[in-house]
């Protein structure tokens, strides 16, 4: 019989993993899907049906091989040692990008010195990634549930599909776009699958929380989608996209406290990503542990003058790219026999 409590809880961790700062504010959407128009509905569908396939394979393979951390996974799957070294550099970007979202919104909406925002996360992420994945867990089960009525709720109010065009274009733009979407999120989402994967143990657990994944992912991303066509402003070079299209105070509240949940628990997930594999190279200790998790916040701070936008323009595409290969070696392995 499904452990349907567990289920609920790697849906919502995998959920928050995904859903950060540039899918919330909707500056993903635009980069990857919006500006190829009405075949942005192809491209979210590809890559929320290629993230769940990419999750069911993970949980997979750590199923098969017995895998238990993300050095194992390389080892079992033959990944080349400088793929595993881009991965944990995408994990600390990562990290950074949602330290500089968090830091774009106030910039934006109240004109707040990104060094007081940053500065006030990377304390607050101090003391959340001091501790292990129990409490990431608790975190997103209390936080993600929320965070998805929110975004449902606004972004369905205000999107709206039958104001897309029918401009002519190109295909394989689109369908390039979503694979990069789906892998570069994948980065992020395997070393938090692997964590994941005891809670899951049986075949169709693995299969329900896939399906339901892309799912939400789905719907989700043509909430927001539906509210970036639907607009009328400039909204190309805007940080944050969604907060700028709401009109009514109290929606642009509510919306902003759902970003920042966004940013909360993507953070964390990346966050834990880098820490973890750190913890597989070298032994250490707690004290140690907290060091590193310090240094870490403390450059967090300088980096978030850079600009969110400009960030995930420039290098989830590049990192996407990158990760195909990875997963590539995943499916792979899914499939293989043991």
């Amino acid at each position: 019989m499904c452990n349907y409590k567990n289920i609920l809880k790697v849906l919502f961790v995998v959920l928050g993993t995904i859903i950060g700062a540039g899918f919330a504010s909707g500056k993903e959407i635009y980069n990857f899907f919006a500006v190829y128009g009405y075949m942005g509905i192809l491209g979210i569908n590809i890559a929320g049906i290629l993230t769940g396939i990419i999750i069911y394979s993970t949980l997979n393979v750590c199923e098969k091989r017995k895998v238990k951390n993300n050095k194992e996974l390389m080892e079992n799957i033959n990944e080349p040692q400088f793929l595993y070294n881009i991965v944990n550099i995408f994990l600390l970007i990562s990290f950074y990008i949602m330290i500089a979202g968090f830091s774009s919104f106030f910039k934006q909406e109240y004109n707040i010195s990104t060094y007081i925002t940053s500065s006030l996360l990377a304390i607050f992420m101090y003391f959340i990634l001091s501790h292990k994945m129990s409490g990431i867990i608790k975190i997103n089960v209390l936080l993600v549930p929320l965070l998805i009525v929110a975004m449902i709720f606004i972004s369905f109010k205000y999107g709206n599909l039958q104001a897309l065009g029918t401009e002519s274009t190109k295909v394989l733009p689109c369908t390039i776009s979503a694979i990069l979407y789906a892998s570069y999120n994948s980065i992020t989402l395997i070393p938090i699958l692997i964590t994941l994967n005891d809670l899951v143990q049986r075949k169709k657990e693995k299969v329900i929380v896939s399906i339901l994944s892309a799912i939400f992912i789905i719907i989700l991303a043509f909430g927001i989608f539906g509210m970036l066509i639907n607009s009328n402003m400039n909204i190309k070079n805007v940080e944050l996209p969604t907060i700028m299209i709401l009109n009514n105070k109290i929606e642009k509240i509510t919306y902003s406290i759902a970003i920042e949940v966004a940013i909360l628990t993507s953070a964390v997930a990346a966050g834990y990503g880098v820490l973890e594999n750190v913890k597989e190279k070298t032994i250490v200790d707690n004290k140690k542990y907290k060091r590193i998790v310090a240094i870490m916040c403390i450059i967090s701070i300088p980096i978030s003058t850079i600009g969110f936008g400009n960030l995930i323009k420039t290098l989830y595409p590049l990192f996407g790219a990158l990760g195909i290969l990875q997963i590539v070696l995943i499916l792979k392995n899914s499939v293989a026999k043991v």
